[in-house]
C-alpha cells in the first residue's frame, strides 16, 4: 500500500468517526467521554457497523452493543 492509499484510508474512518459522533449527539445528545474512546480505537468495519445501528437503536450504548 502506498503512501496515497494510506492517506486515504485514514481519511475515510476519520470521516466515519466524526459522522458517528455527529449523529449520537443528534439523536442522544452528547457521547460520554467512555464512548467517545471506543469510536477513536474502532476500526472501519466496525465504525460502518455502529453508522448502520444508529438508525434504529435506542440508546447510544445499544448502538456500540457487541
Amino acid at each position: 500500500m502506498n503512501l496515497a492509499d494510506k492517506l486515504r484510508r485514514e481519511c475515510s474512518v476519520t470521516e466515519a468517526r466524526e459522522t458517528l459522533i455527529r449523529l449520537l449527539g443528534v439523536r442522544f445528545g452528547t457521547p460520554e467521554n467512555a464512548l467517545l474512546a471506543r469510536i477513536r480505537q474502532a476500526d472501519i468495519r466496525t465504525l460502518r457497523r455502529w453508522l448502520d445501528r444508529v438508525v434504529t437503536a435506542g440508546s447510544a450504548a445499544e448502538v456500540v452493543e457487541v
